[in-house]
Parts: structure tokens; sequence; C-alpha cells
């Protein structure tokens, strides 16, 4: 690959062939996390650029270090921008863009068969899971979804985005109604195709009794396998909910609500499971959202074993994390200290810090935030290091009660990135 002021050049086994930005016909991006023992490692971009009428396209993958710079980042923003404006510039025209089982007009977008939304009940566009999503007024789940790394998904997300951008500024924002949690962004369902499995084997092995000599015998599995499905579906069953404005819990014997606005207090801790030669068994991820007492709402705990990084989930935990941060840094401004963990507290000048013994904890002690200069993780404990000791000032669990927004806080404060 040769970057070119107007174009790009491809070397394939010695055959070499030069593009300029304008053969660009459609093109895709997407990044994918590369795991290890599930933590991430880095990631790999793909790129991919259909060029002058070509059935196959050009791929333009690299794998980037954490913290490592893209080194085609800046043909790829200049291709994606040249795209955009080709694309907004067609629709002007009277013209649509295209992609796989969808079209985009200047008043329509246009997916499967026959379906079609006007562009003004269009609410939002969005990427979660991996997956490029569209929502109409009045439905709360996405209508539309493809995989953000398919033939221009990233042009109809830039284009659409920019219209609805220019469609708000246009009109009057509408009054959000106080039971309305806004669209779906994503969801999580836990058990229902395992309760399905179990209790579909007891109506199997129930048939099967009319075959056999002794059916009570068997009647008897069939019971237990449809007392142990029925277990599962009331009781461990369960679909968790992220919306614009709330959280969603609900199960067969009820459902939780809890807006963001109403969150007290986050907890968040993920646990690695490995196996013999440290083979990687994935991780048990539990979070708690806890609202202020006054709101009269119920806590929300959501847990899960994972095998890779949940985007999703992650990023639902910073989202949460800064909103509860701003709540501490408002109460730390007007009353002059506000908690942190069960043996941290934040005051104007530093931090107050009780450390943990084997029975209760210590006399507390202020340290001032000039003291606090880096920060580290391990095994997960967060501790504080002074400029010069090399044992640490604070020790202190990352599963304690509002440690990540304490956290972003106390990087706000000490001037250090999260």
């Amino acid at each position: 690959m040769e970057i070119l002021p107007q174009g790009f050049a491809v070397t394939r086994r010695g055959d070499r062939r030069e593009y300029f930005d304008r053969d660009v016909d459609a093109l895709s991006c997407a990044f994918h996390a590369d795991i290890e023992k599930g933590e991430r490692q880095g990631a790999t971009r793909s790129f991919r650029v259909w060029v002058g009428g070509e059935h196959r396209p050009i791929a333009l993958d690299s794998y980037l270090a954490p913290g490592g710079a893209d080194p085609l980042k800046e043909l790829i923003d200049r291709l994606i921008d040249a795209s955009v404006a080709r694309a907004e510039h067609k629709l002007r025209q009277g013209g649509a863009v295209e992609g796989p089982k969808w079209r985009l007009d200047a008043t329509a977008f246009h997916f499967g068969p026959s379906a079609a939304i006007a562009l003004v009940d269009v609410t939002a566009i969005d990427e979660f899971g991996g997956r490029l999503c569209i929502w109409r007024r009045g439905t709360p789940k996405a209508v539309f979804r493809i995989p953000i790394n398919s033939r221009n998904a990233i042009v109809l997300l830039r284009v659409l985005r920019s219209q609805l951008k220019n469609q708000a500024v246009a009109s009057p924002k509408q009054p959000e109604e106080a039971d309305d949690l806004g669209r779906i962004l994503f969801e999580r369902r836990q058990a229902y195709l395992l309760a399905a499995i179990i209790l579909a084997m007891g109506i199997i092995v129930a048939a099967a009794a009319i075959f056999t000599p002794d059916p009570f015998i068997v009647f008897m599995a069939a019971a237990i396998f449809a007392a142990v499905g029925g277990f599962i579906l009331f009781f461990q069953a369960r679909t968790f909910r992220c919306h614009q404005r709330g959280l969603v819990l609900s199960t067969l014997l009820g459902k939780r609500t809890l807006r963001y606005a109403e969150i007290e207090e986050f907890t968040y801790e993920a646990v690695r499971h490995f196996g013999t030669n440290r083979t990687y068994k994935g991780s048990e991820l539990a979070m708690t959202f806890s609202p202020d007492r006054a709101s009269g709402a119920k806590t929300i705990e959501f847990d899960a074993r994972i095998y890779a990084p949940d985007l999703d989930l992650e990023s639902l935990r910073d989202f949460i994390s800064r909103t509860v941060a701003r709540r501490m840094k408002e109460r730390l401004a007007n009353d002059g200290v506000v908690e942190w963990t069960p043996g941290l507290s934040f005051v104007a000048d530093g931090l107050v810090y009780r450390e943990a013994r084997f029975i209760g904890r210590a006399k507390a002690q202020t340290i001032p935030y000039w003291r606090c200069e880096r920060f580290a993780f391990a095994d997960g404990v967060f501790k504080v290091f002074s400029p010069d000791d090399n044992l640490p000032l604070i020790s202190e669990k990352t599963r304690s009660r509002n440690f990540f927004p304490g956290y972003l806080l106390l990087c706000e404060l000490t001037g250090k990135s999260a």
C-alpha cells in the first residue's frame, strides 16, 4: 500500500495499480478487539475498499497495539470523508446510496423486500454489539440492523447522523414522558434457551413413555426435567435492557425499572477464571445499580459469564461511572466531603483513607492530592503511590461500591488520565 496525494497504490505479486479517491465505489471499516486470556491486547482494524467497479474489494487490515497509531488513519479518514461527501451530493441530486439489503434516498430509508421509513420518522442511528442500528419514531426497538463492517455501513452512519442533526436543529425537542425510557440500545437475555432445552427434553421423555413397559419411571424422569426447567425459567431466566434513559430488568415474576438520574451508587466487578495450564475459562461479570433512597426505585443487579470483552456493557459501565462521578463532584463542592468507598472519602484538599485490617479499619488519615502521583491495578486491587515511595499509600478493592465513579473523579482532581 502506498498513499498518494489524491489516491493510493496497491501492489499485489509485483502488479502495481493506482487508484484515485474518486474511483472508490464503496467501503467498510470496523475494529475488532484482540483478546488474550479475557483481556484486550490491542485491536485489528479491517478496512475494505471497492474501486473501479471491481467485484473483489481491496482489504487493508492492520494490527493496532494498545495506544498505537493506525498507519492508514489519514488515508481512511480521507476516503470516508470523500465517500460521505459524494453520497450527500448524490442525495441532493435525487439519487440514492445503497448497501446490502438497504437503500437511502432523499426522503426515505428502504430495507428488506419492501419496507421503508420516511427520514422524518428516523429517530436515531448508532452502533451496538458490532451492528449498525436504526430506530423509528414510536418504536423502542431498532427496526434495522446490519454488521458495522458491511459494505457502505459507515457511510450510512455518517450521512444519517448528519441528517438527524439537521432535523433536530430545525424542529423543537418533544417533551419526554415521566415513564418513557426511550429507545432500547441493547439487551442481554439469560437462561431462556437453557430452560427451553430442558423443558423440551422433558416433553420428549414423557412422549417416550408410551413405548416403554414401565411408564411410571419414565414419567418421573420427565417430571424432574419439567421441575428443573420450570425453576430455571421462573427464577433464573431474565432480560436486561439498556434504554436511552434508564435500565430494565425483566423476569417472569416481575420487572424493575431504574432511570439513570436515580442511580446513586454503582458497583462493578469482573473476575477472570483459569483452568489447568492457565487456560482462560471466561470471566464472571457483576454490576449493581443502586438508586437514591428518595426515588423509591429498587436496585438492579446484573451478572453474566462472558468469554470476551462485551463492548456494550463496558460502555454502560463507563457512562454510569461518569454520571455518578458528576454527582459526587457536585456534593464535594457543596458539602466539602463525599464518601467514595467504605474506606475512602474525598475532601477539599485530599483523600481520607482508612486502611482495611483483618478486623475493621485503621484510623483515618488524610492524603493530599499532590501525593497521589501514580496509580496501578493488580488482581482487583487499586493502588496509589507517592512520588518518593515504593509502597502504596492506598490499597482498595475495585469491587467496592462506587469505585469506578470515584476513580474518574480522582483522575480529574489529580490531573491524571483515566
